[in-house]
């Protein structure tokens, strides 16, 4: 019989390992707060394989599977059964939700021991990553990039939409402290204005007569293109329930706290900001309006495609779409195309896209006559 491959360095099982980082964790949160210079929040990356390689000085190579214990836009820290020296580079093989397995290129920053053949190796990736790239968190996780933010760094056009005016006031007195240009009000319908300017919505799920997909769908038929982020009464079963399709960018549960709002806000106006604003790219008129007709016609196929509940002929849309707006840089299209087109990859329907897909539509319908009034 052949040997029996081992899982990783340690030949740690998945429940071996929850035990061993449980342990490390309970360890650190005996010593007190995380360091006051972290900036990055680290994830819980509890993987079983994460094979690395690694660089040798002479030129040579070698390779071995590690396990994980957490995941930051800078780095991951692994599991391995032996001392590597700081300074190595090498690179290490993750799972991109979309994109499959991908190479990340990073240095070894530090090496600690940690119990008997158990050293944790800190890696410093060479480009920062979309950890939400990598990592699909609980809906109220709270799983933010950053671990801590700087009120005056927040900057932008935020809309506030709760029918309770105390609820609105309350998450209006959060951000007070920022530099962030805020407007409040107690419905949707007949504010286009300033949803179609605003760099980010902060909606109530309490909105009387809508589920939380409706008040989604609401915000995109209004032309409100930026990232969503819904507050609910809680986070129980029933409202994770009432949530299951609404496509928001995050959620956040009462009672609300000033860090945890802060962090939010700062995830879609900071990090994620260039994958939401209006590109700065510029072209030729020509090819402005060559891109503009072909969106225009592309998103005439896919308002067909949906309304005959056609996802074959939906996909083809969408992605026709997506490569035109990567071709000319428009990150709001990008955006939601790439979160239309995931959906209905991994369910293999159009109901759970419908916000999106309206979205994608209206804004191709508008994008040939916009282009000629520039």
């Amino acid at each position: 019989m052949p040997p029996v491959a081992r899982r990783n360095s340690l030949n740690l099982s998945a429940p071996a390992l929850a035990k061993v980082l449980a342990a490390l964790d309970a360890a650190e949160s005996a010593k007190g707060a995380p360091s006051a210079k972290r900036e990055a929040s680290r994830w819980p990356f509890p993987a079983e394989f994460v094979p690395i390689g690694l660089m040798h000085a002479d030129g040579t190579s070698s390779e071995f599977i590690a396990a994980g214990r957490n995941l930051s836009r800078n780095g991951i820290a692994v599991l391995h059964n032996a001392y590597l020296h700081p300074g190595s580079t090498c690179r290490i093989k993750l799972h991109h939700l979309r994109k499959g397995a991908i190479i990340i290129r990073g240095k070894i920053l530090r090496c600690i021991h940690r119990l008997g053949m158990i050293h944790e190796i800190a890696i410093c990736f060479d480009v920062p990553i979309r950890v939400r790239d990598f990592i699909n968190p609980d809906p109220f996780a709270n799983a933010n990039t950053l671990e801590k933010v700087n009120p005056e760094q927040l900057q932008g056009r935020v809309v506030i939409i709760a029918h309770d005016a105390m609820e609105s006031q309350y998450i209006h007195r959060l951000l007070s402290a920022t530099n962030l240009a805020i407007r409040v009000h107690n419905e949707i319908k007949g504010n286009e204005s300033s949803l179609q300017s605003c760099d980010l919505v902060i909606v109530s799920a309490g909105i009387p007569g809508r589920s939380p997909s409706e008040i989604i769908q609401d915000l995109r038929d209004m032309g409100a293109l930026t990232p969503v982020i819904m507050v609910t009464a809680d986070s129980g079963p029933l409202t994770r329930q009432n949530i299951s399709g609404a496509r928001a960018q995050a959620f956040l549960a009462h009672p609300l706290s000033q860090s945890s709002l802060m962090r939010a806000c700062a995830e879609w106006l900071l990090i994620e900001r260039e994958n939401w604003a209006p590109s700065q790219a510029s072209g030729s008129n020509a090819g402005q309006a060559n891109s503009s007709a072909e969106l225009s016609q592309a998103g005439a196929l896919l308002q067909i495609a949906v309304s005959e509940s056609n996802v074959d002929e939906a996909t083809t849309a969408v992605e026709r779409i997506l490569n035109i707006s990567r071709a000319q840089g428009f990150r709001p299209l990008i955006a939601i195309a790439e979160t239309a087109l995931e959906s209905i990859k991994t369910t293999g329907s159009l109901k759970d896209s419908e916000s999106h897909l309206t979205a994608l539509s209206a804004i191709c319908d508008n994008s040939q006559a916009n282009a000629k009034s520039a």
